[in-house]
């Protein structure tokens, strides 16, 4: 299942956040094709934010594990998709300083 939330801006569909639920996990993210910043929580349980920048995938966050998601509740997966919608970094790639770019 994938959704994604627009709006309309000045009589254009602009696409601003989308959510996608599949065989690997769930995965969270902001439209924005140049950079694809997103959060994903694996089946597995491990769980990463990363972020396109000039070519190259950065992880923004270190792949953590977490519990796996057959283990968790609607309700727990309820507040882990809003946790991951407010952690996806805001920021666009070209306004990052160097000292927020992890390698």
């Amino acid at each position: 299942m994938r959704a994604i939330i627009c709006t309309d801006y000045s009589g254009d569909l602009r696409k601003l956040i989308w959510l996608t639920e599949n065989k690997t996990g769930i995965s969270a993210g902001i439209c924005e094709a140049d950079t694809n910043p997103h959060a994903t929580y694996h089946v597995d349980g491990t769980y990463h934010h990363k972020i396109n920048h000039h070519g190259r995938t950065i992880e923004i966050s270190p792949s953590k594990e977490k519990i796996p998601l057959a283990a968790i509740t609607t309700k727990k997966l309820s507040q882990k998709l809003k946790t991951m919608l407010t952690a996806i970094p805001q920021q666009r790639a070209g306004q990052l300083n160097e000292t927020e770019i992890v390698t």
